[in-house]
Formats: structure tokens, C-alpha cells, sequence
């Protein structure tokens, strides 16, 4: 599959684990698919779905203590890399599925599994941590980044009260948090634009030889 053809296709973009997840999603009509090749997912792989301008993508990965680690690994890259207003959910498959590809053959058709429930990258977070019996501290350093990253005001303030809800730390704490996160994320990008502008002033104005 040629990355081309991939990224021309209809959003969400699905991000499989292995190489036979994909061909079998091709193959059944989904061609907004890729996979990660049985590795990690990683700041490169980001970085490529980022320049080819794809603001949604939906993480599917083997139902298995494996894939599990490697979804907490998409959401931590995605936490601290992606930028503001991008859409990434987590799909797990039902317990028994394996993987896409078997589940896609086993009688599945596209359909179904396109149906499969979906969840936001912050939900899931919150949820992994709460059934990790993780100190609400954690919960709150590993949810805040999130709420920062979505550029609608009600849901900001519906997960900030989830992470409330969940810890304990008072809603204006929490929002203070998300506020900063949200000034810093402005000024690195107000910082890099002027780094590009001053960069395209040199070359449009060489310094003589």
C-alpha cells in the first residue's frame, strides 16, 4: 500500500499494528488505513500523518497486553506532540478478537467493525489510570495535557470536570492547569512562526559574498 493512496483517502485515518490488519481492512473497502509494522508507535509516525495533513485518526491495535502498551505509547506521543484540534480515538476490539485481521475474517464484515465503539484519547487515559489505582496526582498529570489539546470550550470544561470527579483536585485547579498548557502551547508556536519568518527574510535577503 502506497502511502499516497492512503492519505488521499476519506478521514479518519485507522492505524493498525501489523501489516496483515491493514491489507485485510484494504481489502474489505477500508483504504484509509496503514500500520505501524508490528513496532511501537513513534514521534516519526506522528510526524508523518501530521505533514500530510490528517487531523483524525482512530489507534486499533492487537487485543493483547502488548496492544495495550502500545495504545498508552500512541496516547503519550499524541498527548505531548500533537497539536491543538487534533482528533484521535482508541478502538479496541471485543476480548477473543485477536486482531483486525482475524476479526475482519471471521465472519465480520467492514461494517461491524466500523461500528465497534470508540473512545477518546482523554476517556480512555482516565479510565486506564482510575483501574490502575494510580495516585491522583498521576491521573492529574496524565489527563491535563489532554484537555489542553481540545479546542472546544464545553468539552474542555466537561473533561476537566471528569478529572475533578475522578481526583478530587478542585475544578479551578484543574482549569488553571489546562490554562497554562493552552499559554505555553501559543507562545511556542508564536516563537517558531517568527523563527520561519525571520529564517525567509535571510533567504529573500542573502548577506553579500
Amino acid at each position: 500500500m502506497y502511502l499516497h493512496y492512503v492519505f488521499s483517502a476519506p478521514p479518519p485515518l485507522y492505524v493498525f499494528e501489523g501489516y496483515g490488519d491493514a491489507a485485510t481492512a484494504y481489502d474489505k473497502g477500508l483504504h484509509g488505513c496503514c500500520a505501524i509494522g508490528s513496532t511501537a508507535f513513534t514521534e516519526e509516525h506522528l510526524d508523518l500523518i501530521l505533514d500530510a495533513g490528517i487531523s483524525h485518526v482512530i489507534c486499533n491495535l492487537d487485543a493483547d497486553d502488548a496492544g495495550h502498551q502500545g495504545m498508552e505509547k500512541f496516547v503519550k506521543i499524541v498527548e505531548t506532540r500533537a497539536p491543538l484540534g487534533f482528533k484521535a480515538e482508541l478502538l479496541e476490539l471485543p476480548k477473543g478478537s485477536d486482531d483486525p485481521d482475524a476479526y475482519l475474517r471471521s465472519g465480520k464484515t467492514l461494517d461491524d467493525f466500523l461500528n465497534e465503539p470508540r473512545t477518546d484519547i482523554f476517556t480512555w487515559q482516565l479510565k486506564a489510570c482510575i483501574a490502575a489505582g494510580v495516585h491522583k496526582d498521576k491521573v492529574f498529570d496524565d489527563t491535563v495535557g489532554l484537555i489542553a489539546k481540545e479546542p472546544h470550550n464545553l468539552k474542555r470544561l466537561r473533561m476537566a470536570e471528569a478529572v475533578t470527579a475522578a481526583t478530587g483536585i478542585p475544578f479551578e485547579t484543574v482549569l488553571a492547569e489546562v490554562q497554562r498548557l493552552t499559554d505555553l502551547g501559543r507562545q511556542q508556536i508564536h516563537a517558531e512562526l517568527n523563527i520561519l519568518a525571520d529564517r525567509d527574510v535571510k533567504d529573500a535577503h542573502p548577506l553579500p559574498g
